[in-house]
Order: structure tokens, then C-alpha cells, then sequence
């Protein structure tokens, strides 16, 4: 089940806002996840199915049975390093064998860091608050090794700001806590950059499809 994701609008700086939630951005795929009827689904946002690519993501932890479809950010960490990089992302999207990919697992094991919620066992989700879309995700879906829950803070973006300046990570996203999930780029979701932090290692015409 694949769900026309919402995108962001470019935000020139930080600020600080009692209506928005901020959460850290995370340098890598965009994916939806749909779980209908135990079976797995994934989906970049452009609704290309990446499914056979990613089958350490085809069980899901969730506290009970349930239909869902997630969207969030898939990404590699370094172990060495214990830094974000978008290079192995490239090798597994491109890995159609199955040798390649069962290789692709145990070399560059992805994670899904999940930020939304937008159908849950028969009711659409997108026309109720993102707050409370988090506030059920939360409930719903348990953290391992490969699913993560990414973790927001409310009202104060400059201190998150600060750590994600810190850190040299991509970026912030604001999202206004009463937001709907409406399909296409819009200014209830916006995207600060950090200009200090640089990618490598990108195949632009890979990238464009992500």
C-alpha cells in the first residue's frame, strides 16, 4: 500500500516555536513501509518497491499483531566510525541477486528510522494531528536492531539545533504538531540544512530516484 509521501519546504535557520516539533535529520533513503496482512512492503518515496533489497526490514517489531504502513528514513551507520553514510545505501539499492543481497546484509545492515504513522489497522491516518500519529507510533512500535523510533523534541528547535551542530549531522526538520500528512511538499514541514555538513561519495542519477 503505498502512500504519496509528504515532503519538506527549505528553511533558511533554526527557531524556536511552541506549534512545532523537531526532529534531527537523517542522511539517507526516504522509505514507506506498508504491513498489510504480515506482509512487508517497501517503497522509496518516488513509489518505486525496494522490497527484495531490504529483507532485514520484513519483520517488523510491533508490541502486537496489526496492519501499518510507517514512513520514515532508512540509513547505514559506520560501526567504525559510528557516522552516518549514504555511500552503502547506493550498493544496496542497487543489488537485484540474491546472493548480492544476503552479501549486502552482513557487510551494510541498514536501519529504519520511523517519524510517522499513517494507517493503522484499517483508518487512515493522515487527516489527524502528527502529534498524535507520533503518539501511536510510539506505542505501537518497538526499537531494534534495525527499527528505531526517531526521537523529536517540542517548541525549543534551537537546542536540538545546537546538538545537531554539534554532532555534524545534515540537518533538522520543524513540523508543526497539529499537521496533517497531506501528499506533496508543504509549509508545515520544513527542513533546515547545515551548511558544515557535506555528503560524498554520491551517484547523482542513484540519488534522484531516492
Amino acid at each position: 500500500m503505498f502512500k504519496r509521501p509528504m515532503l519538506m519546504t527549505a528553511c533558511d535557520q533554526p527557531f524556536d516555536n511552541e506549534q512545532f516539533l523537531f526532529e534531527p535529520l537523517i542522511d539517507g533513503q526516504r522509505l514507506l513501509l506498508s504491513f498489510i496482512n504480515r506482509r512487508a512492503r517497501l517503497f522509496t518515496k518516488h513509489g518505486y518497491e525496494v522490497t527484495r533489497q531490504y529483507p532485514e526490514l520484513l519483520k517488523l517489531p510491533l508490541a502486537r499483531p496489526m496492519d501499518v504502513v510507517l514512513d520514515g528514513e532508512l540509513s547505514y551507520m559506520n560501526p567504525d566510525t559510528g557516522r552516518l553514510e549514504f555511500a552503502p545505501l547506493i550498493d544496496r539499492y542497487k543489488m537485484t541477486k540474491e546472493a548480492r543481497i544476503r552479501e549486502g546484509v552482513i557487510k551494510w545492515p541498514v536501519r529504519y528510522y520511523v517519524f510517522d504513522l499513517l494507517y493503522y489497522n484499517g483508518v487512515d491516518l493522515r487527516s489527524k494531528p502528527l502529534i498524535e500519529r507520533k503518539k501511536l507510533l510510539f506505542e505501537l512500535l518497538e526499537d531494534n536492531g534495525f527499527f528505531v523510533k526517531l526521537p523529536f523534541v517540542t517548541e525549543y528547535g534551537t537546542q536540538l539545533w545546537g546538538r545537531i551542530a554539534a554532532y555534524e549531522l545534515e540537518g533538522m526538520a520543524g513540523k508543526r504538531s497539529e499537521s496533517q500528512y497531506l501528499a506533496g511538499r508543504s509549509a508545515h514541514w520544513l527542513k533546515m540544512t547545515n551548511a558544515a555538513y557535506s555528503r560524498i561519495h554520491m551517484d547523482s542519477d542513484t540519488a534522484a530516484l531516492l
